[in-house]
This record gives structure tokens, sequence and C-alpha cells, in this order.
């Protein structure tokens, strides 16, 4: 797993009190290489590992392996020296040269004031740029302080809006902005918000908003296959039973029990393993009275017991979580386009 379990030791023990992170620390001992389907996964090293970091620590960027995306800008037919430089500053986003490509546009603004309201897809281009960068922060900044207002109501700057919203886990502000591109939709736009809402809405339980988006894609695209396919998707999330945490806990007064619940039935044999073993070794060493041994290894069976008991809980999140996960990606490979 990563990181290691003495490095998920050493964060928790900077990141919470000391008996918080015993806790912590047994339970990723007990989850160590277990049921590893229920996490995502890493290529940092040569070879594919479960990330699992602390609550309390953000999952940095590049460790959590994702299929690579390619930040793209559309060519133009060339008129004229502006469009020269246009072109070049597309050709740069599309070689991934994404700070040359902001300086270019930085260029175009300063040599030809007179474009600034009547290109919107500089505009985009400048997103596109921030998202390659993976500033994303600073992209909706700069949509907000230095857009004019007319490229502000521009549907594809819009639509790259409420994209980056996306990315940057902010779901309500992407369904807001996705929305508000729709309704300013043109006709005939081949790249539509919908596929986007429907799965923005599915993933924030709201199903019947999601089953109207993807309506409202089927009425552009017309296909009958993926419309039918992503209902069904959508019925079948709808009527999951998910794991309840607070069960898997109280289960778990059991060792391994709460595992078993949800699935994990490794996770569930390595903690009653453990507890059972530690317990067996505290009571014989207070039994040949051993009190000082007896002493650690009762405090050491407090903490796996206890770890047991909360890592239950944290299974049942990440069983939920990895159903509506595999849901998703159903869903993104029915309809392939979706950003």
């Amino acid at each position: 797993m990563y990181p290691s379990c003495s490095s998920y030791a050493k964060m928790v023990f900077s990141d919470y009190p000391f008996l918080v992170a015993m806790v912590k620390t047994a339970d990723r001992l007990t989850r160590c290489s277990h049921d590893l389907s229920f996490y995502p996964t890493s290529h940092v090293y040569d070879f594919v590992t479960a990330v699992d970091y602390p609550e309390s620590r953000t999952i940095p960027n590049g460790v959590v392996y994702h299929l690579p995306t390619l930040v793209s800008s559309e060519s133009i037919q060339i008129k004229d020296s502006l469009d020269h430089n246009i072109q070049f500053i597309k050709i740069l986003i599309n070689k991934q040269s994404f700070s040359s490509a902001l300086l270019e546009i930085e260029r175009v603004f300063y040599c030809y004031p007179e474009v600034v309201e009547t290109k919107p897809d500089l505009y985009i281009d400048k997103m596109k740029c921030y998202e390659g960068l993976k500033q994303y922060s600073k992209a909706i900044l700069e949509y907000e302080t230095s857009f004019p207002q007319v490229i502000k109501n521009s549907y594809k700057v819009l639509y790259t809006l409420a994209h980056l919203y996306n990315l940057l886990g902010d779901s309500k502000n992407a369904i807001d902005c996705f929305e508000k591109s729709s309704r300013c939709l043109p006709a005939q736009e081949s790249v539509t918000p919908f596929g986007e809402l429907a799965l923005l809405y599915a993933n924030a339980n709201k199903f019947d908003n999601s089953k109207d988006a993807f309506y409202r894609k089927f009425l552009i695209d017309e296909n009958t296959s993926a419309y039918e396919s992503s209902i069904k998707v959508l019925e079948q999330l709808q009527n999951t039973r998910y794991k309840n945490p607070t069960l898997a806990m109280t289960m778990s007064i059991i060792p391994g029990m709460g595992y078993l619940y949800t699935k994990q039935p490794q996770n569930a044999l390595a903690a009653l393993f453990i507890n059972g073993v530690l317990a067996y070794a505290t009571y014989t060493s207070f039994k040949n009275k051993n009190y000082g041994v007896g002493g650690i290894l009762g405090a050491l069976n407090l903490s796996f017991y206890i770890g047991n008991m909360s890592g239950s809980r944290n299974s049942a999140i990440r069983y939920n979580n990895t159903i509506k996960n595999n849901s998703m990606n159903v869903l993104r490979e029915i309809n392939p386009y979706i950003n």
C-alpha cells in the first residue's frame, strides 16, 4: 500500500493525539495489503500499489493513477497576422507548452486590444492553459476578475468554467455553470453539457435530475442505446443497498464482523486473527503474572480492537464510494465523449 505503513504511522502520529494515532496505525496494519479493490491505485513505484492516506492528509497530485488526459485546442482558418498568432497559441497548447501559450495570449491582448471582447476562444484557451498547469482555482479567479462580461456569458466559456469547477471538486458550482451554459446552448452545437450534468447529479444522489439531463442529451444526440443503458445504470445505482457505517462499527464488537459485513473478508480475517492472538497473549501474560508484558500487550490489543471498529466504519464508507465510482465509470463508458 502507498504510503507504507511506517510512513502512514509517521503521518498520524504527527497529526493526531497519541492514543488516536495508535488506533489509526493499528487499523492500517490490520488492513495492509488486504481487499485492495476498494482503494484507488498508484504507479509511483514500478508496481501497482493501493493508495491509502490518513484522513488528515490530502493525496498529492500525481499519486493516484488516472488515464492520461490531453488538453487541446481547435485549429482555425488563418486569414491575417492576428490569426497567425492565435494559431501559434493553439499549437503551443497542443504541445502542452501551457506557460508559453499563456504568455502569447497576453501578447495578443496587448498588441490587439480591439479583440479583447471579440475572441472568446482566446479566453477558453487561457482557461485550458491553467487546466493543463492544474491551476484550476487561478483559472476561475481569472474568469471572475478579468473576463469581460460579454465573454463571461459565452456558452463555451461557461462550459469550460463548469469543467474547471468539476476538476476542483466543487460539484455545486459545476452544476450551476453547466445549467447556465445549457440555457445559452447554440443551435447545432456538438459539445453539450448534459452528460456532465447527468453524472454530477447522479454523484449527488439526485437521480431524477440525472435522468432528466440524460433525456435532454438524448433529444440532441438521439442515441437510443446510450440513453436506455444510462437510465438502467442509474436505476441500479438508485436501488443499491449501501452499507451502514454505524452498523459496521457496531458489528465489530466481534472483531472482523464489520469487515465481513462490508464484503472485505481478508480484512475480517486479519482483524480476527490479530485481535485473537493479542487477547490470548495478554491473558496468558497476566495468568503467568507477567504484568508488565501483559500491560503492554493489553494496550496493543485495545488499540487493534478500537482500530478494528473504526476501520470497519471506514470500510463501509469505502464500499459505498466504490459502488458509486464503478457506476460513474460505467456511465462514462456508455457515454464516451463526456469529459
